[in-house]
């Protein structure tokens, strides 16, 4: 039963949105106000460490609850363990979080005077958003490309209206940039600003240790009443920078519905599921599996990427696919649920996330906006609008039905 004044409004709001109040639709909202509810309580789900580890034995045991067996496809990787991000301007030290596929300092530091990015300074400080998209993050790649500046500080784009972290991905992970990259909350921007704008003597210390680890990828396989079809696969990422329950959280609980739908009612192709960690390292894990499994790659019938930020409250909806068809599918699906996209990617355009490495394949991708994009603020339940993650993930369950049809 749901716990609680909390669980017995949101199961109100979400029947009365619909006009619908059955006990499948009681029982699905129950079930996604658990799940997004149990990842959240698992705590920072960066890619090899705890809450990693109980996530990936969490959806095992849920998986096995929707009738499936799953396993753990293992990947290692060299894990970045920060020791010190440290800025010091005058007599103040801030702390920060480096970029994980950014270089180290040693303890000395670097020094130098502090400027905006894209002026003739030694250390530059740029706004950039954790989106992976913009004209900003694209100046600030270049830079740190380019071997220009001594070290890169980094604030949110929203300055002191955000005052937490906003982390942006490790894109380069797998080869990481030698300049040193220290990302700063967003309470400190004005300090920072106007160090910047007088020219101030900044140091920069970034220490940090580097060793093996590994990670899974959560994988399941749904046998189809005409299993010589080619496949659908299902996928989610499962990791990110903290306790991410927006931006991950519905996701898996609609990954977890499709797995429901399908055990209980086996479409005509085969299913494979594939939850991946090393989302936030350059998709470490979904790279993995797509080595793996390369026949499964090549041949399958269609991807679905179950993306970021859907189930954020007051963001957008947002539709990827590889070809107008799908991207009605897609459109249709939600509208019927009373969720229209409030952005559809034209086909063609490169997909934004997970979608990015399967783009040459066919796929339907739903991703959205998030005002706690990458911050420790995106947190269960405020961060979650339940009622759109509960209709999301009905019209997911009928686009995966389409798809695996």
């Amino acid at each position: 039963m749901l716990r609680g004044a909390l669980g017995a409004a949101c199961v109100g709001a979400a029947g009365a949105a619909r006009g619908q109040g059955d006990d499948s639709d009681a029982e699905r909202t129950e079930r996604i106000f658990d799940v997004i509810r149990e990842y959240d309580a698992q705590g920072e789900h960066r890619t090899g460490g705890y809450g990693d580890d109980k996530c990936a034995g969490w959806l095992v045991r849920e998986l096995a609850g929707c009738g499936l067996s799953a396993k753990l496809e293992r990947f290692d990787f060299t894990l970045f363990s920060p020791r010190r991000a440290d800025v010091v301007v005058g007599v103040t030290r801030r702390h920060g979080v480096p970029a994980f596929d950014g270089g180290t300092t040693g303890p000395q530091g670097v020094s130098g005077r502090l400027g905006m990015l894209g002026t003739n300074v030694e250390i530059a400080l740029a706004r950039i958003a954790p989106s992976p998209r913009g004209a900003a993050l694209e100046a600030f790649e270049a830079a740190r490309a380019s071997g220009k500046y001594r070290a890169i500080l980094v604030v949110p784009e929203r300055g002191s209206s955000h005052g937490d972290l906003a982390l942006i991905n490790a894109e380069h992970f797998s080869e990481p940039s030698a300049t040193p990259v220290v990302q700063l909350a967003g309470s400190h921007v004005s300090a920072f600003e106007e160090a910047a704008a007088a020219g101030a003597t900044c140091r920069v210390i970034v220490e940090a240790d580097r060793m093996a680890a590994s990670s899974v990828n959560v994988t399941a396989r749904l046998r189809g009443t005409q299993p010589e079809l080619a496949p659908l696969v299902v996928m989610t990422p499962r990791s990110g920078w903290f306790t991410c329950a927006a931006e991950r959280g519905g996701g898996l609980a609609a990954f977890l519905e499709i797995a429901r739908a399908f055990s209980e009612a086996p479409p005509r192709r085969d299913v494979l599921f594939v939850a991946s960690s090393g989302h936030e390292l350059g998709h470490l894990g979904l790279r993995a599996y797509l080595a793996w499994h390369k026949a499964t790659a090549a041949s399958a019938h269609a991807w679905l990427h179950l993306g970021a930020n859907f189930a954020a409250n007051g963001g957008d909806v947002i539709v990827q696919a590889s070809s107008s068809e799908f991207a009605e599918l897609a459109r249709a699906a939600l509208a019927k649920h009373g969720h229209a996209p409030d952005l559809m990617v034209p086909p063609g355009t490169k997909p934004a996330g997970e979608a990015r490495e399967i783009s040459s394949r066919p796929f339907v991708s739903i991703l959205g906006t998030n005002s706690r994009f990458h911050s420790p603020d995106d947190r269960w339940p405020y961060a979650v609008d339940l009622e759109k993650t509960v209709a999301i993930s009905s019209a997911l369950v009928e686009i995966a039905a389409e798809l695996a049809s």
